[in-house]
């Protein structure tokens, strides 16, 4: 991910995007749900695949 532009995409805060693939936080529910719509996946496979940790 292009963390700034995929930010403006996905309606997800550059801060939050940066903790998470730094491993400093996970993926919450409502950014989960607008990955979904960025990618076409459901919001269950950024929640569970890290087992409850950042992915």
């Amino acid at each position: 991910m292009e963390s700034l532009q995929d930010s403006f995409q996905t309606r997800i805060p550059p801060a939050a995007i940066s903790n998470v693939l730094a491993g400093r936080r996970s993926i919450s529910q409502q950014n989960a749900v607008r990955l979904e719509d960025y990618f076409g996946v459901s919001p269950v496979a950024f929640l569970v695949a890290g087992g409850g940790k950042a992915i």
